[in-house]
């Protein structure tokens, strides 16, 4: 039976009390359900609500193990170890602080916890910007052959055209609307 809303808020205060990452949350939480319903997945929005409600459930009590503690808490809510190891996490990142991790490594434990089991819709919003070319090329060729093979939707932002014309079937351009 999947999570409920009041199960996930549960969760979510018992490892987090302070009303700025609380509202964090829930603000998360109203954006994934929205852009759910936005983009024609309406059946999924309450799955995508609460993915986004406990996005950053592990941060406030392990601040120093943030996204190192995911691959724990992943393993635990089912993400298969192909895309812990097809995004190349190595085992010894986990005995490792956030701030002896680079950008590319902590960008894979990102992605990673993204990739669970229920994914059927990823926004992948400018994932690799700060990224060196080869860390760029590993992330995005993993990642299209992941989506492809579990037929998973990707939006991809990105203000990089080369990207986009490498990875995107399609491509649609927001252009700021002048009065």
């Amino acid at each position: 039976m999947p999570m409920t809303r009041e199960q996930a808020w549960d969760l979510l205060t018992t490892y987090n009390k302070e009303p700025f990452h609380l509202r964090h949350a829930v603000t998360v939480e109203r954006v994934m359900g929205w852009y759910a319903r936005e983009l024609g997945y309406g059946e999924e929005a309450g799955f995508w609500s609460i993915v986004g409600l406990l996005h950053d459930l592990d941060f406030e009590q392990w601040p120093e193990e943030h996204c190192v503690k995911s691959q724990e808490l992943m393993r635990q809510v089912g993400v298969e170890e192909s895309v812990i190891r097809g995004l190349g996490i190595e085992k010894d990142w986990q005995n490792r602080f956030p701030a002896e991790i680079s950008g590319g490594e902590m960008q894979r434990f990102c992605i990673a916890r993204a990739l669970g089991k229920r994914t059927r819709f990823l926004l992948a919003d400018e994932i690799s910007t700060m990224l060196d070319l080869i860390t760029q090329s590993q992330i995005w060729s993993f990642l299209v052959e992941e989506v492809e093979k579990r037929e998973i939707g990707l939006l991809a932002v990105s203000h990089s055209m080369p990207l986009l014309e490498q990875v995107c079937t399609r491509i649609c351009y927001l252009e700021e609307k002048k009065d």
